[in-house]
């Protein structure tokens, strides 16, 4: 059997109710019968069992093809045509499909199917069939039939909670199979119920009715129908039974007013077991109060808190959900009762004084271990011991609170607490009382700091009555300075420690038990002197005249062997072992007394910078050193030379600052990052070297220097490059790139004129040459009147370029005679008319005979312009040389600035014989 027959069949007994409804209504299922097919027959069959089978119906008669429907209606009556309810009747088609295949009569006597069109267009036998039975219907499967009718639902399930719903859309289509509006739509339900069923259709050809499911534990299924004239679909929903339970715990309370328990809603689906969360659950009681809605959770409970009244009595507690769904629980509330009784002692220990006192806590719930109501006497005795107690207190929130005072025996006290039929005791213990004073006292008043005396300390304790403590109280001992037993314990209320110390001074000495303190002192002698500490403050000083600091002072601290400072008044000569004998001196030649354990005295730089080392002795009042003697002396003093110095600020050669450059003639005119080393010598009034670390600023006229900020070592030298490059080097620049640092005026020249005046400069003049490069150093210093001044100094450093000039300047003589010589002069230049550069080399040769004054020479620096050979005729005849020979000399230059030949001319005829 179908699902769908199952329904048909479950439902069959709902039908009747409503059908009496229907009939009360003035609504009866024949309503639309002017559309509905009926059989031809009418005659009426009956049974053996007076059962009529009197009609059978198709409606609407004429459907479309592809799934159109048609309801079949099957009639049973008895002879006196009452309706025959629960009697099976089969149905069976030749055409289609039709379901169910058997339905049960309702109460009024009617069954059911559906018959659903196919592709195929003809007439459908429906037979109805009853036992024996058997009546038929016809249903026209119209091919030219577009009328259908389309429903729909927004949920296939919803819960029978007489709330959740789902709508059910009808989609109507005219002949031409479009939206028909304003049809009348009538919807119908074997479950649950329509709110309104009799709908038209709107612009859109829809129709829309809500059905609601009644409120239900059990699932139904509802077969909807929706009709409009002859057309007829339905579609199933399915109703879900709702369980809804309720519990409660505890389930009794006490009748306070406050004690609550927990009502917990559990909802789920009852066929599923599914929780239902998000659920509203309404709930009210007769009896205390609850909150009236709760919401259930992931797992479908929805809890609320019963609060008991102050009545007793039975509270039922009704919980509904939906419209209908109802479960109670029950909760009694009961009397408070004394059920349970704690009893505790704070402190459980007490002084046998006649005033400690200790609380005595009585905790007192009922059943559910809820405080009893307040205002239970609680009754307080002592039952064995001594003491005194407060015997009825009252309780609070369920505490009652006495006080026990103790006696002045050593005993134990036993206190009985009863409330009603309940009993519990505690005990307290009575004890001597703490430290109440500690008396502290040493065998010696005064102890050497050698670190190995010894010294007995007691600590006498006792209670606030003056009686000692219980043996074994430990005594904690401290010292501020030495060494003490850190702790003991009484005996007889007498604890003993040892102390000694290597430290002098006055040692406090403390002993404690918690919080109580006693304590008294011991004087700490020091020992002879043994060493002595040299310190300085400053650690140096510069020379005298620079406006610098000029003094230090110096510290000698004279300690014993336990390094402890020596008794005031030990004497300290102070002397300057070794100096740069510059006039340094010291402010006292006597010896100094020690105060604190410390001589001082002070020290003044003269002329000189250098180490200086002092010596300290211990001697007698008379300067008579102790034997054996106690000294140091320490090499702990620097003198700083003073700042950079100069003169006369007018005349730059009283300039303690003095520049020069490892290469007075580099090849940089017409080349590209060449290099030199420019040095400058910094000193100070005295001319010791300054300072390390002073800065010296460099610049120059032409190229770069590398590093602008110089700053000297401990020799008063410091170094920068010099790197070739532009701007090169003109007259202009030498004398306007910067100027004299003190004043700003034109620092003078004049630039060496290296070749003589032959060679005409950028100024339109030949008595200074382009091509030289001036550096300055200059360095913050002061003059003779001791003022700021700048010190400072130049250099020259020519940049010289390629070779243009190299020409004979005076020829040789054309003939030379045994003995005789002539002179060669030529020149050599760049194009400003600078020389080349040193360790360049010019050679010298001959072609056939005579003698050179030299072969080969290497240039100085910053070199010259005009060079001198001299070739003689060395021819001796008396050897056998008596031919005439023609001689030519050869000169080539090797050098950075080119490397150019020449082929001096005339050639030189050597005679071999002396001039007549």
């Amino acid at each position: 059997m179908t699902r769908r027959e199952k329904s048909m069949q479950r439902i069959a007994i709902s039908k009747i109710s409503v059908l009496v409804l229907l009939v009360l209504l003035g609504v009866v299922a024949g309503m639309h019968c002017s559309k509905d097919l009926v059989t031809d027959s009418p005659e009426k069959q009956q049974n053996d069992q007076g059962i009529i089978l009197a009609e059978v119906t198709s409606s609407p008669s004429v459907i479309g093809l592809g799934g159109a429907e048609s309801r079949i209606t099957a009639v049973l009556v008895d002879d006196q045509n009452n309706p025959v309810s629960n009697q099976l009747v089969h149905f069976h088609t030749t055409l289609g499909e039709i379901s169910p295949a058997a339905d049960s009569t309702d109460y009024s006597g009617k069954a059911y199917a559906i018959l659903r069109s196919g592709a195929i267009a003809g007439v459908a036998q429906v037979t109805a069939s009853y036992g024996q039975l058997e009546k038929t219907t016809t249903v026209l499967f119209d091919s030219s039939l577009t009328r259908d009718i389309v429903v729909t639902s927004t949920k296939e399930a919803i819960l029978s909670n007489g709330i959740d719903s789902t709508q059910i859309t009808a989609m109507v289509y005219d002949d031409n199979g479009k939206p028909a509006e304003g049809q009348v739509i009538v919807f119908r339900t074997t479950a649950g119920y329509f709110a309104r069923r009799d709908i038209r259709t709107d612009q859109t050809g829809r129709a829309r009715a809500v059905l609601v499911g009644f409120a239900s534990s059990t699932d139904s299924l509802a077969l909807v129908t929706v009709e409009s004239q002859s057309l007829f679909k339905t579609v199933e929903i399915s109703l879900k039974g709702v369980n809804l339970s309720l519990d409660a715990n505890p389930t009794s309370l006490i009748a306070n007013g406050t004690s609550t328990a927990t009502v917990c809603a559990l909802l789920k689906e009852s066929s599923t077991n599914i929780a239902i969360s998000g659920a509203s659950v309404i709930s009210a009681t007769d009896l205390g109060t609850i909150p009236n809605q709760a919401t259930t959770d992931a797992s479908g409970v929805a809890s609320v808190e019963l609060k008991s009244s102050r009545q007793v009595g039975l509270a039922t507690v009704v919980a509904r959900y939906g419209n209908t769904l109802l479960d109670t629980v029950q909760v009694e509330f009961i009397r408070s009762e004394p059920t349970y009784l704690t009893v505790t002692a704070e402190p459980t220990v007490l002084v046998a004084d006649n005033q400690s006192q200790s609380k005595i806590t009585a905790v007192v719930s009922d059943l559910n271990n809820n405080p009893v109501p307040d205002g239970t006497q609680v009754h307080f005795q002592i039952i064995h011991g001594s003491g005194s107690i407060e015997t009825v207190k009252l309780t609070q929130n369920g505490i009652a609170i006495s006080k026990l005072t103790s006696g002045v025996e050593l005993d134990t006290a036993w206190v009985e607490v009863a409330v009603g039929s309940l009993r519990d005791t505690v005990t307290v213990r009575y004890v001597v009382g703490n430290a109440a004073t500690i008396t502290v006292k040493c065998d010696s008043v005064t102890l050497p700091a050698d670190g190995i005396t010894t010294t007995n300390v007691y600590a006498t304790v006792r209670d606030k009555s003056g009686n000692p403590v219980a043996d074994g109280t430990t005594v904690h001992f401290s010292s501020s300075i030495g060494n003490i037993t850190t702790e003991n314990t009484t005996t007889n209320g007498v604890a003993q420690a040892q102390f000694s110390s290597s430290i002098t001074g006055v040692a406090t000495i403390q002993a404690s038990v918690g919080s109580i303190v006693g304590e008294t002192t011991i004087l700490l002698r020091p020992g002879k002197p043994n060493s002595i500490n040299l310190s300085f403050s400053p650690r140096a000083v510069w020379v005298k005249d620079t406006g610098r600091n000029q003094t230090l002072t110096i510290k000698a601290e004279v300690v014993d062997s336990k390094n402890n400072p020596v008794i005031d008044g030990t004497y300290v000569k102070f002397s300057i072992y070794a100096s740069p004998g510059g006039g340094e001196c010291l402010s006292a030649d006597d010896p100094v007394p020690t105060v604190n354990g410390i001589a001082q005295i002070s020290f003044r730089s003269g002329t000189r910078s250098g180490p200086v080392r002092i010596q300290a002795e211990i001697t007698d009042e008379s300067g008579n050193p102790l034997t054996p003697p106690v000294r140091a002396i320490s090499t702990e003093i620097l003198i700083f030379a003073g700042p950079p110095y100069i003169e006369d600020i007018t005349d730059v050669s009283t300039s303690h600052l003095a520049v020069g450059s490892a290469k007075k003639n580099i090849r940089g005119w017409d080349w590209v990052n060449n290099t030199t080393t420019v040095t400058v010598v910094v000193g100070d009034k005295y001319n010791n070297p300054v300072a390390e670390g002073t800065a010296v600023y460099f610049t120059m006229t032409a190229g770069l220097i590398t590093t602008y900020t110089g700053y000297t070592d401990a020799n008063g030298v410091a170094s920068v490059t010099i790197h070739t490059g532009n701007p090169v080097p003109t007259i202009d620049r030498y004398y306007n790139t910067f100027y004299e640092p003190n004043f700003g005026t034109v620092i003078p020249g004049p630039i060496p004129d290296l070749e003589g005046g032959l060679v005409l400069n950028s100024q339109g003049n030949y008595d200074e040459n382009d091509g030289v490069a001036r550096v300055l150093a200059v360095t913050e210093g002061v003059d003779a009147n001791g003022n700021p001044a700048k010190v400072w100094g130049v250099t020259n450093v020519v940049f010289s370029g390629a070779i243009t000039t190299f020409k004979v300047i005076q020829p040789p003589v054309d003939t030379l005679y045994t003995g005789e010589s002539t002179q060669i002069i030529f020149d050599i230049y760049d194009i400003n008319g600078n020389p080349i550069v040193a360790g360049s080399t010019i050679s010298a040769s001959v072609s056939n005979g005579g003698a050179l004054s030299w072969t080969s020479i290497e240039t100085e620096d910053p070199g010259v312009t005009r060079y001198y050979l001299t070739l003689a005729n060395n021819l001796d005849p008396g050897s056998g040389d008596t031919k005439i020979k023609k001689t030519t000399v050869f000169i080539k230059v090797d050098s950075e600035n080119g490397n150019p030949s020449l082929e001096v001319s005339p050639s030189v005829v050597l005679i071999p014989a002396e001039r007549e």
